[in-house]
C-alpha cells in the first residue's frame, strides 16, 4: 500500500486541518527548525510505527490546544489487486475493495484514523476504514500488513542506532533478514550447541545457586542462555560493527559522525531492498548531517536508486538544496509557522511546470529559493552578484538593515526572461514572497510577460510604459534605463576601469548591450569578473546606482 493523503489538525504545531498530498515516491520537507517537519513524520509513524496506535497515550504537549481533539487521519491506495487480496481482512470486504479498484485504482482507499481528546473521552480512539466500511476484527494484523514505517532520525548515533542493549528500527529491520535467510536453522542449531556448551561448563555454579535458592524459595530449575527468547536473530543485540582503514579496524563508535551516518542509512538501504521486509515507508530526518556535498549528492542518489529498486516511499526532512535540486517541483512541501499555527504549502496536482523549465533549470545553488522568507528573481549573474554583495552596506529610513543574507532573502538567478513568468508563478503558490528585476528588453519579447500577465490580469496589449507600470504594480520591475549595467555612469566606469569618460561612452555606443561593452572591452573579463569589479568600487562609498532596485526587491 502506498500512503496518498495525510490530515492532521491540533498535533503540537499544527492547530488548523492541513492535508498533505502524497501520491509520488519521492518527498522532501522543507521549512525552517520548529517548524513541523519532524511532526509531520511523527505522525505517519503514530499510525504506522511499531506501536498499536490503539494503546498510544498522547501527553498534553502533543495538544496544540488541549480543549480541542487530536486528529491525525492516513489515507492509503493499492498498489495492484494482489496486494488487496493478501490482506488479512474479510473476504466479502476484499471483494469489495477489489471492485472498487477495478473501477478508479484512488477510490478504494484504506483511511487510518487517530482520533484523541486528553480526557481520553473518545472510545475509538483508532480506527481504519477498508473501502468505506470499518473494521472491527484483526485491526492489529491489518495495519501491520498494510505498511511499515521507518524513521532515521536526525542525530544518527551509532551508540543509540546501533546498540547493542536495545532495539531501534534497524536492528529491527536487520532482525527480518536474518530469520528470513535459508541458513537460520543452522544458526539455531549452532545457538542450541553454545547454550549446551555454557550449561555445562556452569553446571557446578548452577548446583550451588539452587542449593543456596531453594532454602528460601520455592524453585525446580535454572538454565543460563545466550538470549532472551533463545532465538538466534537476539544475538543481534549484541552485533558489534567495525570499520576498516589503512589496514587497521575501528569500532564504529570511533569514526567520524559523517562515517556513522553513512553507514545506517546504507544498512537501512539493505533492509528495504530486502524481500522479506514489510517496510515500504522510509522517513529520513535531515540525511544531509555531517556529510560533504558529493556525499550529499551520492546520497540523493541513493534515496532514488532505493525507491527504483524496492518501490517505496521515502519523505526526507532536509536543510539542503541538493536534496530538492533533482525532484520534481510537485515533490517539495513547504512549512512555515506562525503564531497560529504551522502551514503547509504545496503544489497542486495539477500544476503544470511548462516545458519543465523549473525542473531543468534546478540546481544546487537556486533551489535555495525554497527554503526563503523573500525571492528576488533576476535574469543572470551580474545582478545576483551585486545586489546580493551590495546589501549589505544598507539600511532603510527606518534603520533596519537590507542584508539580504540576514534577512533570508535569496536573488535567484531563472537563467534567461523566458523562466521568468513560471518562477515567479511557483514561488508565489509556496506563499513565498517574490519580486523580479528585469532588463528593458524584457518589454520586446511577448512571451516573456505573457504568463505573468494571463497569471495577473493584465491586457498583455497595453503600450509599453503602461504595461511597464501595471508590472511593477504585481512586483516585476522592468529597468526602464536598459540593463542593469545602464545605470552605471560613465564617470564611475572611468575610474574603475582607467579609461576615459569619452572612451566609456564610444565603446558602449559601438556595441549592443552595455553588458558586452563591459565583457569585451571596458573590462576585458567574464560577467561575473565584471560584477565583483563593480562590487568593489561601490562597496566602499555611501551610495550605488542600485541601491533603490536592491531596497525595492525587500521591501
Amino acid at each position: 500500500m502506498k500512503l496518498f493523503q495525510l490530515k492532521i489538525r491540533n498535533y503540537k504545531g499544527f492547530s488548523d486541518e492541513v492535508v498533505l498530498n502524497l501520491y509520488a515516491s519521492r518527498y522532501a520537507l522543507i521549512g525552517r527548525n520548529n517548524s513541523g517537519k519532524s511532526t509531520i513524520l511523527n505522525a505517519i509513524n503514530l499510525l504506522l510505527g511499531s506501536k498499536d496506535p490503539r494503546y498510544i497515550t498522547l501527553s498534553e504537549s502533543d495538544y496544540f490546544d488541549t480543549e480541542e481533539d487530536i486528529l491525525i487521519e492516513l489515507t492509503m491506495v493499492a498498489d495492484d489487486l494482489k496486494e488487496i487480496w493478501d490482506l488479512p481482512t474479510a473476504k466479502k470486504n476484499k471483494g469489495i475493495f477489489a471492485g472498487k479498484y477495478s473501477k478508479e485504482k484512488l477510490s478504494a482507499q484504506v483511511i487510518l484514523t487517530l482520533n484523541q481528546k486528553l480526557d481520553n473521552s473518545i472510545s475509538d480512539k483508532f480506527t481504519i476504514k477498508f473501502g468505506g466500511f470499518p473494521v472491527h476484527q484483526k485491526i492489529a494484523d491489518l495495519r501491520n500488513s498494510l505498511s511499515k514505517n521507518v524513521i532515521a532520525p536526525p542525530i544518527r548515533d551509532a551508540k543509540d542506532e546501533l546498540s547493542a542493549s536495545k532495539w531501534t528500527a534497524y536492528g529491527v529491520l536487520m532482525k527480518s533478514i536474518l530469520e528470513s535467510s535459508p541458513r537460520y536453522e543452522e544458526l539455531s542449531t549452532h545457538l542450541t550447541q553454545l547454550n549446551t556448551l555454557i550449561e555445562e561448563m556452569l553446571n557446578e555454579e548452577k548446583k550451588q545457586i539452587l542449593n543456596s535458592s531453594q532454602l528460601i524459595t520455592f524453585i525446580q530449575d535454572i538454565k543460563f542462555q545466550l538470549t532472551k527468547e533463545n532465538k538466534p536473530s537476539e544475538l543481534l543485540r549484541n552485533l558489534e560493527l567495525f570499520v576498516q582503514e589503512n589496514d587497521k579496524y575501528f569500532h564504529i563508535n570511533d569514526t567520524g559522525t559523517g562515517t556513522q551516518s553513512t553507514i545506517i542509512i546504507a544498512i537501512l538501504e539493505l533492509a528495504l531492498k530486502h524481500k522479506a521486509t514489510k517496510s515500504k515507508i522510509l522517513c529520513i530526518e535531515e540525511p544531509e548531517l555531517y556529510i560533504h556535498p558529493q556525499g550529499i549528492r551520492f546520497l540523493a542518489q541513493l534515496i532514488d536508486k532505493i525507491v527504483k529498486d524496492t518501490g517505496c516511499q521515502v519523505l526526507v526532512s532536509t536543510h539542503s538544496p541538493i536534496f530538492i535540486s533533482t525532484l520534481d517541483p510537485r515533490s517539495i512541501i513547504r512549512i512555515e509557522k506562525n503564531k497560529n499555527g504551522s502551514k503547509i504549502h504545496q503544489l497542486p496536482s495539477n500544476y503544470q511546470d511548462v516545458d519543465n523549465k523549473i525542473k531543468r533549470t534546478l540546481n544546487s545553488e537556486n533551489a535555495e529559493m525554497f527554503f526563503s522568507s523573500k525571492v528576488v528573481l533576476v535574469e543572470g549573474e551580474t545582478e545576483q552578484i551585486i545586489f546580493n554583495e551590495l546589501s549589505t552596506n544598507l539600511k532603510f529610513d527606518d534603520g533596519i538593515e537590507v542584508n539580504y543574507f540576514k534577512n533570508n532573502c535569496t536573488v535567484c538567478s531563472v537563467g534567461g526572461k523566458d523562466n521568468i513568468g513560471n518562477y515567479l508563478d511557483i514561488l508565489r503558490k509556496y506563499n513565498i514572497p517574490t519580486k523580479a528585476i528585469v532588463d528593458d528588453d524584457f518589454l520586446d519579447m511577448k512571451r516573456s510577460y505573457s504568463k505573468i500577465c494571463d497569471d495577473n490580469g493584465i491586457d498583455k496589449n497595453l503600450d509599453r510604459e503602461s504595461l511597464r507600470k501595471e508590472l511593477k504594480n504585481i512586483g516585476v520591475y522592468v529597468i526602464p534605463e536598459g540593463e542593469t549595467e545602464d545605470l552605471i555612469s560613465s564617470q564611475d566606469l572611468s575610474e574603475m576601469s582607467g579609461k576615459s569618460v569619452e572612451e566609456i561612452d564610444e565603446i558602449k555606443a559601438g556595441e549592443p548591450k552595455t553588458s558586452k561593452a563591459f565583457e569585451r572591452k571596458i573590462f576585458n573579463l567574464t560577467k561575473p569578473e565584471c560584477a565583483f569589479e563593480i562590487v568593489d568600487f561601490y562597496r566602499g562609498k555611501e551610495s550605488s546606482p542600485f541601491d533603490v532596485l536592491i531596497k525595492w526587491g525587500i521591501e
